[in-house]
């Protein structure tokens, strides 16, 4: 036999009795087990937000300051950033906060450099500009100081659209669906709307534009869903 098996009966109902009773240590032990690892799982539950949210906070602080140069000599952190000739008092302004928020006694300081390399391109938009500069810079990105086409692109894309899509009735279907996301965008610009609706919503002012364009047209081509 692989195991020892006495020939005494009265042996053989003590050797049973013993591997009962460890059988029923063992469940017993097992049960603690799963017991205590239900409540270290429900106590972690409790405070895992919190501590996802703490994790990533260390993480975006952390990945911050490593674009930062350190100055050995004076201990401080030094962020070297292209900022728009505007937005200087903003900047200053965010500084400020944040110190009186943090309770430091350190005070940012901001100046002003003079580069050497030519400064990025950077125009300011609108809700309904930000489609049509989308549009633009999907062909490329213009150089510093050179004029931004998408003014002449607010009026000729539109236009261009509606020439190859000139139908009432159709026209008459976006303008209602654009206006929609324009009369409740400050709603919809809170919320997912899927990769498709993003879309859409992003082009909305772009939508609403050739809906009017395509009236236009459509009345010259006497169309209305295409009858």
């Amino acid at each position: 036999n692989r195991y020892p098996f006495p020939e005494d009966v009265a042996r053989q109902r003590q050797m049973a009795a013993e591997v009962t009773g460890r059988l029923r240590e063992l469940h017993t032990t097992n049960e603690a087990g799963e017991r205590r690892r239900d409540q270290v799982l429900k106590d972690i539950a409790l405070s895992l937000d919190e501590w996802t949210v703490m994790v990533r906070k260390e993480k975006a602080v952390y990945h911050t300051m490593n674009k930062l140069s350190v100055d050995v000599t004076s201990k401080v952190l030094i962020a070297e950033a292209w900022v728009p000739v505007y937005a200087m008092q903003q900047v200053q302004d965010v500084l400020r906060r944040t110190g009186q928020a943090s309770s430091t006694q350190l005070s940012s300081v901001v100046q002003a450099l003079t580069a050497a390399e030519m400064a990025p391109t950077h125009y300011r938009t609108t809700p309904f500009t930000a489609c049509f500069h989308s549009i633009i810079e999907a062909y490329g990105v213009a150089r510093y100081r050179e004029v931004n086409p998408t003014v002449l692109s607010l009026m000729t894309f539109p236009f261009l659209f509606a020439v190859m899509f000139g139908d009432v009735g159709h026209a008459i279907l976006m303008i209602m669906v654009a206006g929609f996301m324009v009369k409740s965008e400050a709603s919809l610009g809170k919320k997912d709307l899927g990769d498709m609706g993003n879309m859409l919503f992003a082009g909305r002012y772009a939508i609403l534009m050739m809906g009017i364009y395509s009236i236009y047209t459509g009345l010259m081509y006497n169309e209305f869903f295409s009858i």
